[in-house]
């Protein structure tokens, strides 16, 4: 997928266009309203590593290396121990930005949380975790960056 200004553009234009049809919208039962954005939802988390890892560490694993996701190939290569502690570490992280955004009063500091969870993934992770086990485990931060596009893809 690549983002361009028209696709973004092209996308409000609809949102603004669905303005016309607000008599005809309302008519549109809640259930079908909640039933498309579960639908979307699913299809969102469907490839959250998060969610696979905790999946994965729930149930009993096939032995073979020719496993169905990458979280049970990271559990058969290093073990349930570190897989675990890593997902653990980010369910303390999320339950703790849950929180924050629970507290009016705290609302304040969310800036900072997410400040210091990149502090923590790039400066306790690698303390607590060997340079391996968070190659299989977690996605590297250099990967992480905006996809180049050659001419050709410009359509």
């Amino acid at each position: 997928v690549i983002e361009t200004r028209l696709s973004g553009f092209l996308v409000h234009a609809a949102v603004l266009g669905t303005l016309s049809f607000v008599s005809r919208l309302r008519a549109v039962p809640i259930a079908v309203v909640h039933g498309v954005f579960l639908y979307l939802g699913q299809k969102v988390m469907s490839g959250n590593q998060f969610l696979q890892r905790l999946r994965a560490l729930a149930v009993p694993l096939p032995t073979n290396l020719d496993t169905e996701t990458e979280s049970e190939r990271s559990i058969l290569v290093l073990g349930r121990k570190p897989v675990a502690m890593f997902t653990g570490l980010q369910l303390a992280c999320l339950c703790t930005l849950w929180a924050l955004k629970l507290q009016p009063a705290l609302g304040m500091i969310f800036p900072a949380a997410i400040g210091i969870l990149m502090f923590i993934r790039a400066q306790l992770l690698p303390r607590l975790f060997s340079r391996r086990e968070l190659s299989v485990i977690d996605t590297p931060i250099w990967s992480i960056r905006a996809p180049t596009v050659s001419k050709r893809d410009i359509v």
